[in-house]
């Protein structure tokens, strides 16, 4: 931190307040776990750091609190942009990084393409048991998307993905030098491998343990997971659920397979960090996720992951060396072949493990942030 410190609080510094906007910043969303992670990274730089949200838990700054209705989500972004404009003005920052909502700013964090998700929610086949509907919420993160990526005080657009910054060039009239690349971060010191269950599973009568987290169980793939139980009948294994979906159809169509009883929901867990240590894979065939970071989280504990080559967390990364990654995430059998494969290759396991966590320590948070700061400097804001 102290290094750190010295290179981030040079002389001359254009940089003294920063204004993170976000509907929550805090460890119940994916979106308020980063700009939480960012705010104590600035905050340790020595950096002002204000906080524009409905809600927010233990992260250092000085709070905004946007009013929110929590009776719908909807409801909730319709308050947002109702008072978020007037609260933001009062910061002085020299620099507003928006999350997915607010009116303007500099500096917009992309943790997907709104637009390109929906039509690709549109166009998904019929075979599923959940199709979410396209509704009132997101309508107005489309709006707010647009609004946002569109604005004039935008500078740049930061893409947590490949992925996510080809969707993004496709789908709106941006010039291609408006959007870079940034993946998000992982606190490394909350996954210490020596915690961890060391791949017991599967040995001595004990389950291998398949993990699955996520609250939307469609698009993360757990219809696939429970699919492919069928096919590793042979093997004692159970698979963990962590998320906040509705679990009864899932369950209904464990039922009607017969796999019922190897299925554990969890519920909504707020740290993920303490499922790892129980687990001895990710499971995560995703049909789209433009990064996900229980995969990242997942390797710095150092178990081994199986997704999906759709996933933005693996890009640059090598199927066989750092996990294994499904071609066709909606295929049970392609599924079951890769669990099949790491439940009886323990050498593989470790493997997946150790090069998984040398990989997340490319994504510590300190360097994510510093990145972050190099990028709204070379803008000048």
């Amino acid at each position: 931190d102290a290094i750190l410190r010295e290179i981030l609080m040079d002389a001359g510094d254009p940089l003294s307040v920063i204004t993170l906007i976000a509907q929550s910043v805090d460890e119940s969303t994916g979106l308020g776990r980063i700009a939480s992670a960012l705010a104590a990274e600035y905050a340790k730089c020595g950096y002002g750091v204000h906080i524009v949200s409905q809600r927010c838990e233990s992260t250092p700054g000085i709070w905004h609190r946007v009013p929110g209705y929590a009776i719908t989500p909807a409801a909730g972004k319709i308050a947002f942009r109702l008072f978020e404009r007037s609260i933001t003005g009062t910061t002085g920052a020299s620099v507003l990084h928006a999350f997915g909502v607010g009116a303007a700013a500099d500096i917009v964090s992309a943790q997907s393409c709104h637009k390109a998700a929906v039509k690709l929610q549109k166009s998904r086949g019929r075979q599923r048991i959940v199709r979410r509907n396209f509704g009132l919420y997101d309508r107005l993160s489309l709006g707010d998307e647009r609004r946002l990526f569109l604005g004039p005080r935008r500078k740049r657009i930061v893409a947590v993905s490949r992925l996510v910054r080809q969707q993004i060039l496709e789908e709106y009239d941006i010039p291609e030098n408006a959007v870079s690349i940034l993946p998000n971060g992982v606190h490394l010191a909350r996954f210490n491998r020596e915690n961890m269950r060391q791949g017991v599973g599967g040995e001595g009568g004990v389950p291998f343990t398949l993990l699955f987290v996520g609250n939307e169980f469609d698009r993360k793939g757990l219809q696939t997971v429970i699919e492919s139980l069928p096919l590793v009948a042979e093997i004692p294994l159970e698979v963990h659920i962590a998320g906040n979906d509705d679990p009864a159809p899932y369950i209904r169509r464990a039922e009607e397979l017969g796999v019922s009883d190897r299925l554990r929901f969890l519920g909504s867990i707020s740290s993920p960090e303490s499922l790892f240590p129980h687990a001895d894979a990710l499971v995560f065939p995703t049909h789209y996720e433009p990064f996900g970071m229980v995969i990242m989280e997942a390797m710095a504990a150092g178990i081994p992951v199986i997704t999906s080559r759709m996933a933005g967390a693996v890009e640059g990364l090598t199927d066989g060396v750092h996990g294994l990654y499904l071609d066709d995430p909606l295929s049970a059998q392609e599924l079951a072949k890769s669990v099949r494969t790491l439940v009886e290759n323990k050498t593989l396991r470790g493997t997946l493990g150790r090069n998984g966590r040398a990989a997340a320590e490319q994504y510590a948070w300190p360097v994510i942030a510093a990145r972050f700061l190099e990028l709204y400097r070379s803008l000048g804001s």
